[in-house]
This record gives structure tokens, sequence and C-alpha cells, in this order.
């Protein structure tokens, strides 16, 4: 977590599925004070990463996840969580908002955004583990995704702890 006295849990999560990889880093005092909250987070985030022209459904599009500064405080309305990507239907930025404890849990586990990038060779499962502050990407096991069967989780790919 920050050691700084805001809001904010300090920390942004990049994770390439197609390097497999998972890079922790500071989040910066300009996206505090000049993108606030989950959906600028996220705008600034791909507009960064993104180049107007990618296709959207390219592995160059990136989903970036944020938590605002009032997730994880305990105040009314405050645990929101955007979604923000380069949409399909519209070729432009698109967000989308979500309540519940999503938000809550991204903070609790120490970061404010996650970004997503790339496509992994193999069909994965991501995990945000609160209480060992970890986040895991498993591979599916072939055939788990067919109706009727349970799923199958094979050997985590990918980990980062605290």
């Amino acid at each position: 977590m920050s050691t700084t006295k805001d809001a904010y849990a300090g920390k942004i999560l990049r994770v390439d599925l197609t390097a497999g990889t998972l890079v922790e880093e500071e989040t910066s005092v300009e996206l505090k004070t000049k993108w606030i909250g989950g959906r600028g987070f996220g705008t600034k985030l791909v507009c960064d990463l993104v180049d107007p022209k990618t296709d959207p459904l390219s592995p160059a599009n990136v989903l970036a996840i944020a938590a605002g500064p009032l997730s994880g405080i305990g105040i009314s309305t405050g645990a929101r969580c955007a979604f923000v990507g380069k949409g399909a239907l519209t070729n432009t930025l698109s967000s989308a908002s979500v309540g519940g404890t999503f938000g809550i849990a991204l903070k609790r586990s120490g970061y404010d955004a996650v970004v997503l990038c790339g496509k992994s060779p193999k069909p994965v499962h991501s995990f945000l583990l609160l209480e060992r502050s970890q986040f895991l990407l498993t591979q599916l096991t072939c055939g788990a995704l067919k109706p009727g069967r349970r799923l199958q989780l094979c050997t985590q790919s990918m980990v980062t702890q605290r």
C-alpha cells in the first residue's frame, strides 16, 4: 500500500498475457491528481497504451480495470470499479462501471488498477487473492469449458506476491 495519506493503494498491475508476465508499478502522482477515479484511471491508461487505429479485437487492445479513490473506505455508493478499453461496437474508448465488492477487493489487494494486454496462447483464468495479496493466472485444462464439466485448473503459470 501507498505510504502517502491518500485514498489510493499505490500500485498498478500490468498483466501481459502474451509474454506471461506480471509487472507492478507505482501509481503516479499525475494519475492520482489529473485522472481521478476508476474511469479516469482507465481512460488515461488505455489512451497511453492503445493506438487510436488499433483494431479493438486485436491483442494490441488493452483492458484496464480500475477502482476509484472511494472504493474500500466504506461509504455508500463508493465501491465502484471501471472496466475501460477500445470497444468493438463503436471503435472508440468504451467503459463500464460496476458496483458490488470487486472494486473493494481490488483496492484491498493493493492495486488501484489492473491492465490486461496481449493474447495468451492458451485460455487462462485470473484470480485476485485478498488474503495473500496475490494475482494469479492459471491455465485452463482441455475440455474445461464444455457444458456440464467441472472447471479444472492446471498449475499456476504466473504469480505476483507481496
